[in-house]
């Protein structure tokens, strides 16, 4: 299958802030762009055919990214870490959606305050994606190296992908994004790709900080298990776009996968979930 013209989705970016991720912590609080990681980003989507990106970071830098380039990021609105007024945080992503366009909430990383993926701090923004058919991504899974140098409160364990089956409970019709396969918990994670029909996963990380032959290894584990409907492209850039053609050819050159399969993961399971219309016909 030719995927010369297919319009690929990277379903994981970060609109990256100066501070890093020490400013993503409080996205309410003032942010400004990291330059570099917008051009970088930008440029690295106009070379490689990525036509649109899931877009996730303070909430204004957000914003900033998509007035200067528009069409381009589909945006999720970011809340704090650890919600001091849960009903309050709920209210303003709510009115967020309904006057700044926002499509969906995330990446969820409660897990850097030492709260898990099912802390019922999180119930009502999780009502307000339910009765908006909006969908959660949420951080799963590994954090980078050294980390309890710079994040002492992180577990890994808080983002096993089997906790996320105490809010389905909750909101059986929720839609949920496990990131980063769940890897070290990709297992797991499969397991939550065959059980709830509404359960995702993306690829994002994995697909360059691992080996190719080690990523290759799992995701070939999880699509001979459950079929490639249900997996999304994603990079994970944060100040590094360099790592954007690593992160897309990782899944263009698994050999295990057909075109069709690679449509999917690159951008069909992505419109589908985000309600996003099919490619137009390449110009003339």
């Amino acid at each position: 299958m030719n995927l010369d013209q297919f319009e690929i989705i990277d379903a994981h970016l970060h609109a990256w802030p100066v501070g890093g991720i020490g400013a993503c912590f409080a996205p309410r609080a003032p942010a400004t762009a990291d330059e570099g990681a917008f051009n970088g980003t930008l440029a690295q989507m106009d070379k490689l055919g990525i036509k649109q990106g899931v877009l996730s970071g303070p909430d204004d830098v957000t914003t900033e990214w998509r007035r200067r380039a528009p069409g381009r990021f589909i945006p999720l609105w970011y809340p704090a870490v650890n919600p001091g007024n849960p009903e309050d945080e709920a209210a303003r992503f709510a009115e967020a959606v309904d006057t700044q366009g926002f499509r969906g909430l995330g990446e969820l990383i409660m897990h850097y305050a030492g709260l898990a993926v099912d802390d019922e701090r999180f119930f009502p923004l999780y009502r307000v994606c339910a009765e908006r058919h909006l969908p959660v991504f949420c951080h799963t899974g590994l954090n980078g190296p050294n980390w309890p140098r710079w994040a002492p409160a992180f577990r890994v364990s808080l983002g096993n992908p089997l906790l996320l089956e105490n809010v389905l409970a909750a909101f059986p019709d929720l839609v949920i994004v496990m990131c980063h396969m769940s890897w070290p918990f990709t297992e797991q994670a499969t397991y939550m790709l065959y059980a709830h029909s509404n359960v995702y996963t993306d690829v994002a990380t994995v697909n360059w900080i691992l080996g190719r032959a080690g990523f290759h290894r799992l995701l070939r584990e999880v699509v001979e298990t459950v079929g490639s409907d249900k997996i999304l492209f994603g990079t994970d850039q944060m100040a590094m776009p360099q790592k954007i053609p690593a992160g897309l050819s990782a899944i263009q050159e698994a050999p295990f996968l057909s075109g069709e399969d690679k449509r999917k993961i690159l951008g069909d399971n992505a419109r589908r979930l985000l309600g996003i219309g099919k490619p137009e016909a390449p110009q003339a």
